[in-house]
């Protein structure tokens, strides 16, 4: 019979969760902590300077080692230590590493729900999704996308590695699927409870950033690629691909590139 399938892909940053306090902030309070130099880390003059210095660090770093250093051998940890120091440069002397205890809680506040928070709107919508699926699989009517058989929520971010770890830590059951893996047939077919994001597709994974239209059709081969896993022929009847965003050139503009439906999310206040 004719199927009709719904992919709905979902930036992370800033769109599903954001940091649970200021960046600026949260940096110059652990810098603090372990013995780094700060004058009134708390200050407005002094989280003014660690903003600037932390985003001229971002773009330097992203600038000299691309695709979160991946191109370059670094793994994410050691990208995100060149930012943090060269975010603190002011502070310490050159010849000088960051206390390692400092690196490391950072990179671990920064890849859990330490850090992190979801968007209040976010979990009523993933529990509509979460019941959708259930239905599914039990083959009952729903009324949430009834106009749908089937439908595949993914996580399409230009980040790093972490964003899994975030969401998981966040609440959020995640299905193993990443670009480039191999899909078994028949693996996941049915006996787990389903995921609330089936797959995360991350810049760092794929190597593709949004907009590039290859980072929005990938997504489409791993959601063809899980529903044949689950018994369901992705390859036959008809897709609308779907993805919701907080940046209006790379999510919406991007997406409508693809030849998708771009949605765009405001998360500053306004309209």
């Amino acid at each position: 019979p004719f199927r009709k399938h719904l992919l709905l892909t979902l930036d992370g940053f800033n769109t599903l969760y954001t940091p649970r306090a200021p960046i600026a902030s949260i940096y110059a309070t652990a810098a603090y902590n372990h013995g780094i130099p700060i004058d009134s880390p708390t200050s407005p003059a002094t989280l003014n300077t660690i903003t600037k210095d932390f985003n001229t660090a971002l773009r330097r770093t992203t600038t000299r080692y691309p695709n979160y250093g991946k191109t370059k051998g670094l793994t994410c940890s050691q990208w995100w230590e060149h930012v943090m120091t060269d975010t603190f440069r002011r502070y310490i002397p050159r010849n000088k590493k960051l206390p390692l205890a400092l690196v490391q809680e950072l990179l671990s506040t920064f890849a859990s729900k330490r850090g992190y928070m979801l968007y209040d709107d976010v979990l009523p919508l993933i529990f509509k999704l979460r019941a959708r699926k259930d239905a599914t699989l039990r083959g009952e009517p729903h009324s949430f996308l009834p106009q749908f058989d089937t439908v595949t929520v993914g996580v399409l971010s230009n980040s790093d590695s972490n964003v899994p770890a975030i969401l998981t830590s966040l609440g959020l059951r995640v299905g193993p699927y990443r670009p480039l893996h191999k899909l078994k047939t028949g693996a996941a077919k049915a006996k787990k409870p389903p995921y609330d994001v089936d797959f995360v597709s991350t810049s760092f994974h794929s190597d593709f950033e949004k907009p590039d239209r290859r980072a929005f059709g990938l997504s489409v081969r791993i959601g063809r690629g899980i529903l044949d896993e689950m018994g369901i022929k992705g390859g036959v009847g008809m897709w609308e691909c779907v993805h919701v965003g907080d940046d209006l050139e790379k999510d919406v503009n991007g997406a409508k590139m693809a030849g998708w439906r771009g949605v765009y999310m405001c998360r500053d206040g306004g309209e």
